[in-house]
């Protein structure tokens, strides 16, 4: 099913697959109103850890002040 809102996705630069390519796609087709794309550090597991997670909370920050 389509969202009828946008989508943000925060991607781990370490992660560099076809399948994770692939897997972008399909979100752009499912966000009808487009796909906010971030880049984060670590890999899929390490950017929800130190270091790393201080990253991705400034990019999950800087888009909640976006819409608030």
């Amino acid at each position: 099913f389509p969202s009828h809102d946008k989508v943000v996705y925060f991607k781990a630069k370490e992660e560099q697959s076809r399948k994770t390519d692939l897997f972008i796609e399909n979100w752009r087709k499912f966000a009808q109103e487009g796909l906010d794309f971030y880049e984060v550090s670590g890999d899929h597991w390490s950017m929800l850890e130190e270091p790393h997670i201080q990253d991705l909370a400034k990019q999950i920050e800087l888009c909640l002040n976006f819409v608030l």
